[in-house]
């Protein structure tokens, strides 16, 4: 090799956090397929740099790795993206546009943590940085919570139209996203953002097909009915023998007004009832 050829083979001078994000750059998409396989020759390769010049940036290959995993869950990246949507384009839209970015990151991840736990010895340093026990969850809780007050922020516009609140849509968003891009949970059947937002603005029923035994779910925040409807915003269309719509508590409580009974007067309180003896 000539002098020449050494030298256009060096790498140029860059300040260690641009050269250290690089290596990861070039690192990650190894990893992914390769686990601890991958050598730090491969990884200089792509990162289009010498050897030496990688542990000049990381004292050890397993460094590399733990700086792969720390960038990998560091959601940082999905929120800013997130937060640069168009609040003011379509709701269905906005969700397919979150949906893909989730799914981005979520694909990267489970890629990282299949092939590092199913290929190499250093199994005990899955976790970035070596977190451990309180350490770790506040990490976790600090980061999913800024990922769903990004999607929450996201709905927020249509939170008249929704029959959760922004807070439990961004939630329900985020885990249909993981589940549907976890290959370990859909056999490689990946959800596209299209599905995940069509599932998740109307569910599996068709609109145009009623069902009368529709009725509210036990134990369903909002007494959300089988068909995907909040039966509160329903009652208008429900009335009493009397031909008086009949209040929520009422048809909760499995209480009908009398016919012989001034509808609008207030249901005696249950728990201020006479015994039976007394009625």
């Amino acid at each position: 090799m000539t002098s020449t050829s050494r030298v256009a083979r060096r790498a140029v001078a860059l300040p260690l956090a641009e050269r250290r994000a690089g290596i990861v750059a070039a690192a990650a998409p190894l990893l992914r397929r390769h686990g601890y396989d991958v050598t730090t020759r491969q990884i200089a390769q792509a990162a289009g740099i010498a050897e030496g010049t990688v542990f000049r940036a990381f004292p050890t290959k397993q460094a590399v790795v733990d700086a792969v995993l720390a960038d990998a869950c560091d959601p940082s990246e999905s929120v800013a993206r997130i937060q640069a949507l168009d609040r003011s384009a379509p709701l269905a839209e906005r969700i397919r546009a979150c949906a893909s970015i989730l799914a981005d990151r979520f694909a990267t991840m489970i890629d990282l943590i299949i092939a590092l736990r199913m290929n190499g010895p250093a199994r005990e340093h899955s976790h970035p940085d070596h977190l451990k026990g309180e350490t770790r969850r506040h990490r976790h809780a600090q980061q999913q919570g800024a990922v769903l007050a990004a999607i929450a922020e996201l709905l927020a516009p249509d939170a008249a139209r929704l029959t959760r609140t922004p807070e439990r849509a961004a939630r329900l968003l985020q885990s249909l996203t993981l589940a549907g891009t976890h290959r370990m949970i859909n056999d490689g059947d990946s959800l596209s953002a299209d599905e995940i937002a069509d599932i998740l603005l109307h569910g599996i029923v068709r609109p145009d097909i009623g069902d009368p035994a529709d009725r509210a779910i036990p134990g369903t925040p909002n007494g959300l009915s089988r068909n995907g409807q909040s039966p509160d915003r329903q009652l208008p269309n429900r009335q009493s023998p009397g031909g008086e719509p009949l209040d929520s508590h009422r048809v909760r409580a499995g209480r009908r007004p009398s016919s012989r009974q001034d509808p609008t007067a207030p249901l005696p309180d249950e728990h201020n009832l006479p015994p039976p003896a007394a009625r």
